[in-house]
């Protein structure tokens, strides 16, 4: 849940130049501008952007946030709030009202938040009115009992600097986060035996944070847990793409198969690509029957593209 805090402003407004005088005046509320909001997503074309998307104003040409205001002319530190629908924004309780000026607007948004609840988690920044924002970060939250850590929402983002009371809001998007997704056969095509109970995945080397106002990855290096569920057929073990904060370098891969016995298999190797912001990968690793033993073969076949593919073939000779 995202933590907010309050601190006096900091002569932020974009009124307020360098050499000047200065003196901070609560707004009224028929001063305050609420621009339309309008917010596409770049992919391999630019389509409109559906979803849930933040709008954190900063000082013009820097990163003090400023927050937004309320309908009474309060100066809040949360962000305003939008439900993206077709690229047009509306925003029943939360618009960004500002007074009019320009204004360096940081946007963040969330595009699969709603299919991924219970299953993505994301660690949010206490925000501060007045506090620079190049200083905050988005981070990995810690599975419980454990030393590994949940995927993350989709994260895409975007900047503006926007003249209020003239601009419409335009929120031009481009993925921070990557996406991966694991598909495991038998190189026979056979069904996988019902003596395999499960099986998970650890990405390591991913970034454990985000810096809330570039999007560029920072701090030091986690792994990312998730499981596979089995098709109906039982011929692949499979997930939904997971999303993940950018990777180092050939990120390690590891695979966890749980017999009904309770033994677990375990086999790793290095991707031989990145996982970047706007790249989907698809691993595809192939087991000649159940992992009997470990060992440290296998081949990669990669698009190094936005949508990237590995293959894994698992020997036991």
């Amino acid at each position: 849940m995202r933590k907010f805090l309050f601190l006096p402003l900091l002569a932020l407004l974009a009124s307020c130049g360098k050499n000047e005088d200065c003196d901070i005046v609560t707004p009224q509320p028929e001063d305050l501008v609420s621009p339309a909001l309008y917010a596409t997503l770049s992919q391999s074309s630019t389509d409109p952007y559906n979803g849930p998307l933040e709008v954190l104003p900063c000082e013009t040409n820097g990163s003090f946030y400023i927050g937004n205001y309320t309908a009474k002319g309060k100066q809040v530190p949360f962000p305003a709030y939008y439900l993206i629908t077709n690229g047009i924004g509306k925003s029943q309780k939360y618009p960004l009202r500002l007074p009019v000026g320009t204004y360096n607007v940081i946007y963040w948004g969330y595009p699969d938040y709603f299919s991924t609840a219970g299953d993505a988690y994301l660690a949010d920044p206490t925000l501060i009115i007045g506090k620079k924002l190049n200083t905050t970060s988005l981070g990995l939250r810690k599975i419980p009992g454990d030393t590994v850590y949940y995927p993350i929402h989709s994260l895409v983002y975007g900047t503006q600097n926007i003249n209020i009371g003239k601009d419409d809001l335009q929120a031009h998007l481009k993925h921070a986060s990557a996406a991966l997704s694991v598909i495991v056969s038998e190189t026979n095509g056979d069904a996988f035996s019902d003596a395999i109970d499960s099986m998970w995945i650890y990405i390591s080397n991913i970034h454990s944070n985000l810096n809330y106002f570039s999007a560029r990855p920072e701090g030091t290096f986690k792994t990312i847990s998730f499981g596979l569920k089995p098709s109906t057929n039982r011929t692949e073990f499979n997930n939904n793409f997971v999303s993940v904060f950018p990777s180092q370098p050939n990120p390690m891969f590891q695979i966890f198969v749980q017999l009904s016995n309770g033994t677990i298999k375990h086999y790793q190797q290095k991707l031989t690509t990145q996982l970047n912001a706007g790249t989907r990968t698809t691993v595809n690793l192939s087991m000649d029957g159940v992992l009997l033993e470990e060992g440290d073969t296998g081949e990669f076949q990669i698009d190094k593209w936005k949508e990237q593919h590995d293959s894994i073939h698992i020997s036991l000779n």
